[in-house]
């Protein structure tokens, strides 16, 4: 699929259209709160959940620092 010229930058990077930004903006938010939802209708501690998500990102920020 070729770009548009309203799709191009002037450093001829092609841009996300407005419309997907905010789509993928809102299934994240929806997502996140599906989560937090199915966790503590589950009975996960919020700290369990919490716990996870700062592992979950030490871990994801060591890997890349190591490359």
């Amino acid at each position: 699929m070729v770009p548009s010229e309203a799709q191009i930058d002037r450093q001829g990077g092609v841009q996300m259209p407005l419309t997907h930004f905010l789509g993928l903006i809102a299934l994240v938010i929806v997502a996140a709160g599906l989560t937090i939802w199915l966790a503590l209708w589950t009975g996960v501690p919020f700290a369990a959940l919490a716990f996870a998500a700062l592992s979950a990102s030490v871990i994801l920020t060591w890997t890349r620092v190591s490359r």
